[in-house]
């Protein structure tokens, strides 16, 4: 699903939700908040690949007039870890992710982020692991074509693979940029490096983003501003490539329930877009 815009838009990512499974009433509150695209976790729709009645209901809400769906999370459990040194272990974590593509397809998702590694990465074995890591993409990016999903390789803070832009580029090097890109993940990727630098290297290989603050220590799924990122900055640097696609706010659920939640991402987006130059 491809949103025609001529400026960012605003997503959210249902980690914003407390239940394990999204229900038809809770997209019907995004489209109400004015939430324009959705980012589903596969741990959290996963199982409509062996419950029949699960498959169904997601099924409904792709052919309702709801908030559209924008992208998949892919799996991202310790033995779903497409870096494992086990070969058998990493086959088993790839074909998991193949199956995640599937569901993406089916539910008429044409984006999939995933995670290049699951657990802290210790520094002896950052190497070796980012190869396999690199070898696994070269079979998902084949997986991706078949089905027209694609990959887009998310950033991560610095104890996982995906850590800051060199990593990064080494990760997809020599893949189809057609079907592999990035996802900047601005509450990761502060801890690693300046933002406006990377929204500029990445430029048309930015294909989505998580939206979230921290304060610059550690990862923090914080509203925007609450933090030190210097979003104003951020924002000039997203016009300056001319970056038209969500900002999927990637928030721990709010004690205020869904609807307080909404209505306080709907008017952090606005005071974003206030910084956007790209007009």
């Amino acid at each position: 699903m491809h949103h025609l815009s001529d400026k960012p838009y605003l997503g959210i990512s249902s980690s914003l939700f407390p239940t394990t499974e999204l229900l038809i009433d809770e997209f019907g509150l995004m489209d109400r908040h004015g939430i324009t695209v959705v980012e589903i976790g596969y741990e959290q729709t996963g199982p409509a690949l062996m419950e029949r009645n699960r498959y169904e209901q997601l099924i409904l809400l792709k052919e309702m007039d709801t908030t559209p769906l924008w992208s998949l999370h892919a799996p991202y459990r310790p033995e779903r870890d497409i870096s494992l040194l086990d070969d058998d272990q990493r086959q088993r974590a790839v074909q998991h992710t193949i199956r995640a593509f599937d569901l993406a397809h089916d539910l008429g998702i044409s984006l999939m982020v995933m995670h290049c590694s699951q657990t802290p990465i210790g520094s002896g074995e950052r190497l070796n692991r980012c190869k396999k890591a690199h070898r696994s993409l070269s079979t998902l990016v084949s997986e991706a074509r078949r089905r027209q999903v694609r990959l887009a390789v998310e950033f991560l803070p610095p104890e996982w693979l995906g850590a800051g832009l060199e990593e990064s580029f080494r990760l997809v090097e020599d893949l189809d940029p057609e079907w592999i890109g990035f996802c900047l993940d601005t509450n990761h990727a502060n801890l690693t490096g300046d933002l406006a630098e990377m929204v500029h290297a990445l430029g048309p290989r930015l294909w989505s983003l998580h939206i979230s603050d921290n304060a610059g220590r550690k990862q923090q799924h914080w509203m925007p501003f609450q933090g030190v990122i210097d979003w104003p900055d951020f924002m000039q640097s997203l016009a300056r490539i001319q970056y038209t696609g969500p900002l999927v706010y990637e928030l721990d659920p709010f004690a205020e329930g869904p609807a307080f939640a909404l209505n306080a991402i709907k008017k952090n987006f606005d005071l974003l877009m206030e910084f956007w130059t790209g007009e």
